[in-house]
């Protein structure tokens, strides 16, 4: 079913539940600098003068879901030089489409001929986001009508309906490839609800406040039977994870406790799951673990500690934790870029840092 197809019933879901997260911080008109303590130490590392983000874990290359995070840092610091250089840089080399939605994926010095030009939906999403909140922070309109087009973009290509239920919608990891028979292939980090709802509140896209309420809905099943799992399967007879009858929670999982709570949602059943799996003790977080929640693997990260940090101070009485440092000069990109986002997380909604 195609999303332009979905009854308008959407549009109040729409509206109940921006109504929900109306207490959320609203889209900040002056910059975070001085309290966004990480931006200049991840942009010395990781961002280069022409605006690309380099992914130092997977060979140097640089991908949508980078780019995206680099623009929402850039707008969070106020820093309007990075801002207009990572979009720059962004629709220059990734926004090759035939579509508004961009390539999820740019390796240095690799042919245009055999480049992977399928597209991530976390990526495209999360530009989007950025797109939005950059263009009314230096009112840029050029930014928020690519902000636009990107969002419709996702609801036209990348939102299936729920093989189990008529009219209700997901989002795929991308346009193609995730689809078949009946059957569909998820990631549930990739469900980010704030996002969504500020896109279609902006955008008139009341489809994308659907997508974000139905994807949360599919987290409290999942969270039913334990953590998430990094990817899952979907169809007529229900989910299950897409690596086996186990799955594990790893590194893409790690992130939906944060996404949730950015999304004024501590309370839901994945953040207290995920929680009581930080709140174990032990050298490093756990970031990767049985849908039990028995450890697989700890990182020493500070990036890691970080986000684990904020999702427990935001579950757990004020002041039980200590301050959400990311230390990002210490790590690889992937960590320090979660414990930077960790650190947005907590201003956003109000965590103060000890």
């Amino acid at each position: 079913m195609s999303a332009r197809g979905v009854n308008r019933r959407a549009c109040l879901l729409g509206l109940s539940a921006l109504a929900g997260i109306a207490g959320l911080a609203p889209i900040r008109a002056q910059a975070l600098a001085p309290g966004f303590s990480g931006w200049e130490i991840w942009r010395s590392k990781f961002l280069t003068p022409e605006g690309r983000v380099i992914d130092d874990y997977q060979n140097a290359i640089s991908h949508s879901e980078g780019q995206a995070w680099g623009l929402l840092f850039a707008v969070a610091a106020g820093d309007w030089p990075a801002f207009d250089a990572i979009r720059g840089w962004t629709n220059a080399h990734l926004a090759v489409r035939q579509d508004p939605l961009l390539a999820w994926r740019f390796i240095p010095g690799e042919p245009y001929e055999t480049r992977d030009y399928n597209n991530a939906s976390d990526g495209d999403l999360f530009y989007a986001w950025a797109l939005l909140r950059g263009g009314r922070q230096f009112s840029d309109p050029e930014a928020l009508a690519q902000s636009e087009r990107i969002a419709r973009g996702l609801m036209e290509i990348c939102v299936a309906e729920d093989p189990r239920q008529q009219g209700r919608l997901q989002l795929l990891p991308g346009a193609e490839h995730f689809r078949h028979d009946g059957h569909l292939t998820l990631n549930p980090s990739y469900i980010m609800p704030r996002a969504l709802h500020e896109l279609a509140a902006a955008f008139d896209l009341p489809i994308l406040a659907q997508v974000a309420e139905d994807g949360a809905a599919l987290l409290e099943e999942i969270a039913a039977d334990g953590l998430p799992p990094d990817w899952i399967g979907l169809d007529g007879g229900g989910w299950a994870p897409a690596d086996g009858p186990k799955g594990r929670f790893g590194y893409d999982a790690i992130r939906v406790p944060l996404y949730l709570i950015w999304s004024g949602r501590a309370g839901h059943p994945m953040v207290r799951q995920t929680a009581r799996l930080w709140s174990q003790a032990g050298a490093g977080t756990a970031v990767q673990a049985g849908r039990d929640g028995e450890i697989l693997h700890r990182d020493p990260s500070p990036g890691y500690a970080a986000l684990a940090r904020t999702v427990r101070l935001a579950t757990e009485p004020e002041g039980a934790l200590t301050s959400v440092s990311t230390q990002a000069d210490q790590q690889g990109y992937y960590p320090a870029t979660l414990g930077l986002l960790a650190e947005l997380v907590a201003h956003d909604i109000g965590i103060p840092e000890s």
